[in-house]
């Protein structure tokens, strides 16, 4: 059969194709809630959060490439990520995008 399918350590669908247990999903859940993440990780993470809702609320298309304009934009300014949802800052973190798209 080979190694097609994920290991129940951390896929959605066994090797043969049936759905892990509930007890193997729960497990997994407990894993990653006690997998630690680093502070400059956890602001990379809602950094991408806000330029995906940046883009959406300028009615953007969300592709990983707006996403990185949005976000590279952000840096650029020197925004900290809070600042980023600001009525002002959503639309001068998404001036490159929409610049694009006209």
């Amino acid at each position: 059969a080979g190694s097609g399918g994920s290991s129940s350590a951390g896929g959605a669908v066994d090797e043969d194709g049936a759905a892990p247990l509930a007890e193997t999903l729960q497990r997994i859940r407990q894993k990653h809630a006690a997998t630690a993440v680093m502070p400059d990780e956890r602001e990379n993470t809602v950094r991408v959060r806000n330029s995906v809702e940046c883009l959406r609320l300028v009615h953007c298309f969300v592709t990983p490439d707006t996403i990185r304009l949005v976000y590279d934009e952000s840096l650029r300014l020197g925004l900290k990520v809070g600042e980023m949802m600001r009525p002002e800052q959503v639309l001068a973190v998404t001036e490159p995008t929409r610049a694009r798209s006209n």
